[in-house]
């Protein structure tokens, strides 16, 4: 997509006609309106590659998933949800830290930053976090579990639960 097109998406022509409103009724020259365009173009498009990035490519699928751990090469499994939800049934080997205690407890992380982490909740919303803290910390390959925990139960994987305490 060219400079062009770009400039003639529709959600972008909106904004831009909000701007062009503004800036005649605000008194701005011609100049400052154009810098005003290019840096909101340059806003949408950073919202466009960051949405993008959590798009499905990224995701790793339970099928995939349950292939890689078979292997020596395994990645680091990391459930993010309660302790109440963990105990009901887990993956089978996830390292369990929920997601509102994950910064302060990352040196639990049994791997280094250049390995592999898969991350899952219930349905994504805390794992999406999860995943903002462990690349804020240097983690470079954190990627969701396609369909979180729910989709792993559907598609009848293997759950794993807490040994009991006497």
């Amino acid at each position: 997509m060219g400079m062009l097109d770009t400039m003639t998406h529709p959600i972008l022509d909106m904004a831009f006609n909000r701007c062009s409103q503004w800036g005649r009724s605000s008194g701005l020259s011609l100049v400052n309106h154009l810098g005003y365009r290019l840096i909101l173009m340059a806003m949408v498009g950073c919202l466009i590659v960051s949405c993008g990035r959590a798009s499905a490519g990224n995701q790793i699928t339970p099928a995939e998933l349950v292939s890689r751990l078979q292997t020596d090469m395994a990645p680091l499994v990391l459930d993010v949800r309660s302790q109440a939800e963990y105990s009901q049934g887990h993956i089978p080997g996830a390292i369990h830290i929920p997601h509102h205690e994950l910064a302060e407890r990352l040196d639990e992380l049994p791997i280094r930053p250049t390995e592999d982490v898969i991350v899952y909740c219930e349905v994504g919303m805390r794992a999406a976090r999860a995943e903002k803290i462990l690349e804020a910390a240097g983690f470079m390959s954190v990627r969701p579990l396609e369909g979180h925990m729910r989709a792993w139960r559907q598609q009848q994987r293997p759950l794993a639960r807490p040994a009991s305490s006497p």
